[in-house]
């Protein structure tokens, strides 16, 4: 976009902390309110399992039409139907329309891959990964203080119902800002005759296609990894706390915002890491090297956890694992775009974000079946594989490319 200048910079970061605060305000009470209302715990699961099956099918398109229209009109959009869904959510006590909402919900939401859109084609090359490092610090934050404030409101009567007016306003708010960004993308400036919405489907499909997915796929297996990895260690985090340390709900909710601010605290010093690296390291295998460097962290973090017995012990544990894994979102974030083209970067994070929806959808239900077959140790240990197996993929897949002079 011409005249995109630090404020337009600010005003990404402030919709992603809006986006995120809106959501961390709902989700946490989303469970117990559909509970509230007479659903079963088949039907809670199928309001997640419909989000994530739309958002892994959605991602990848809304990506391309923004890649073809532009990221700020079809942000503007996403937001605007967003805002609507979600205050309908807490209107209803119909399961079905909810369900239908949630539906709604996963093919609209993705607020965070534009914003990464538009930093990767408005953020010179050599101050993306402080951007992004930013950017994920800052979402950070809302997802830390969302919950907390939610909570409280949840307690009142007819909390939830408020809670969705509420999001309703930051939604429209991100609306106005995104009003503030410049209008033109630079990668579509010619105009374009009116499409119908066939064919507007056929050629995202077509855009699609016709992008070569070989040339970025060992960074989308890198991050396929990384994605399922995490997926295993949240869905038997909380029953490990509770088990293994007698903690309270109340406790875990601590020990999970602890985990956040060592997160948002990294990304928000990625640049920072990212100079030290390319002090040390050539420029074009820095990211590299931290990667390889940030999967062992999470390996020893994840295999600390498992066998600390103490309190201070886990703290210490879940410093590198929250570290390494908030810098690969990072770094893997920015070596994608790096290798895109302006007219690919959308449809890239958008197929990168669909791989969290598809561990959202897969691996409650391996996790499921290996909790009953061999306990909710196996679960942890699917995890350390996981990180293990990136660490190892990672050095191999990214050497010949970026590591030829790199000694582990």
């Amino acid at each position: 976009m011409a005249g995109f200048s630090e404020f337009h910079l600010k005003c990404v970061y402030f919709m992603s902390v809006m986006d995120v605060f809106s959501v961390g305000l709902a989700i946490p009470l989303l469970s117990p309110y559909l509970r509230s209302i007479g659903a079963s715990h088949l039907i809670i699961g199928l309001s997640t399992s419909l989000y994530g099956a739309a958002q892994l099918f959605s991602s990848p398109l809304v990506g391309s039409w923004s890649d073809r229209h532009g990221r700020v009109s079809i942000l503007s959009l996403s937001l605007a139907a967003c805002s609507i869904c979600y205050f309908l959510l807490g209107q209803t006590s119909s399961l079905v329309l909810i369900l239908l909402l949630r539906l709604l919900l996963g093919c609209c939401k993705h607020t965070q891959s534009l914003c990464k859109s538009i930093i990767a084609d408005e953020v010179p090359p050599y101050e993306q990964a402080g951007a992004y490092g930013k950017l994920a610090a800052i979402s950070g934050l809302g997802f830390i203080v969302g919950p907390v404030i939610g909570g409280h409101i949840a307690d009142h009567e007819h909390g939830f119902s408020f809670i969705t007016m509420i999001i309703l306003v930051c939604f429209w708010i991100n609306i106005a800002v995104a009003q503030i960004l410049p209008a033109s993308h630079h990668t579509r400036n010619r105009r374009e005759r009116h499409l119908g919405i066939q064919e507007e489907f056929y050629q995202m499909i077509s855009h699609l296609t016709g992008i070569d997915w070989s040339k970025h796929k060992k960074i989308l297996v890198l991050k396929l990894i990384l994605v399922f990895t995490l997926s295993f260690y949240y869905n038997n985090f909380s029953i490990m706390l509770q088990e293994k340390y007698g903690m309270t709900p109340k406790s875990v909710g601590y020990i999970i915002s602890f985990q956040s601010i060592i997160g948002s605290g990294t990304s928000f010093l990625s640049g920072q890491i990212q100079h030290i690296y390319e002090w040390r390291y050539p420029p074009q295998k820095a990211s590299a090297v931290q990667i390889v460097h940030c999967f062992i962290a999470m390996t020893a973090g994840l295999v600390g956890v498992s066998f600390v017995d103490s309190t201070l012990g886990l703290l210490l544990a879940l410093m590198p694992l929250a570290s390494g894994a908030a810098l690969l979102r990072t770094l893997l974030t920015e070596l994608l775009v790096q290798k895109a083209s302006p007219q690919e970067r959308g449809s890239l994070l958008g197929a990168s974000h669909s791989f969290s929806a598809m561990s959202r959808l897969t691996t409650p239900v391996i996790a499921g079946i290996a909790s009953d077959w061999y306990g909710t140790s196996a679960v942890s240990s699917l995890s350390q594989i996981g990180a293990t197996v990136g660490a190892i993929a990672a050095h191999r897949i990214l050497k010949g490319e970026y590591l030829e002079h790199y000694v582990s």
